[in-house]
């Protein structure tokens, strides 16, 4: 449920949704406009404690990186809605390098979150944080995506 899609590079459709069996998100694929899914390699991958998420793309030509980036928020752990981050990915969602992230509040909240570019050098979030009921924050990409991330796995 409390599903994100973006569109990749080259056309595929990624659906990012809600786990409810406490597995991590769900990621799958479709090509053929919803006719048939397949699993995505990053499935099951990014942790959460059942919560809805946030999923954007951002195109190489609209924002500083110069790269297509995706941009996924959410309470990044499986005990709690707590530690709200943004995370990047660089190759389509295949990998989280944990380099291109930033934790935005640590603390206990709700941690629904909904994330939109602003302009090339920022992403705005408003989430549910433990400093009250809505928080908006914008975040310069530059301090989400590092210039030269070491390869990590999700």
């Amino acid at each position: 449920s409390e599903a994100q899609v973006v569109e990749l590079e080259d056309g595929t459709l990624m659906l990012n949704m809600r786990n409810n069996r406490r597995t991590g998100r769900m990621v799958y694929t479709t090509s053929d406009m919803g006719i048939t899914w397949q699993k995505h390699e990053s499935s099951g991958k990014l942790v959460e404690p059942v919560c809805m998420a946030s999923l954007i793309k951002s195109d190489a030509n609209d924002n500083i990186t110069g790269q297509d980036i995706l941009l996924f928020s959410n309470p990044a752990t499986d005990k709690s809605r707590f530690d709200m981050t943004i995370k990047a990915s660089l190759d389509g969602g295949k990998t989280w390098n944990g380099k291109n992230s930033i934790l935005l509040d640590e603390e206990n909240g709700w941690g629904y979150s909904c994330m939109s570019m602003i302009d090339e050098r920022t992403v705005g979030i408003i989430y549910e944080s433990s400093a009250g009921q809505m928080l908006f924050q914008a975040v310069r990409i530059e301090d989400i995506v590092k210039k030269n991330p070491v390869k990590d796995k999700l």
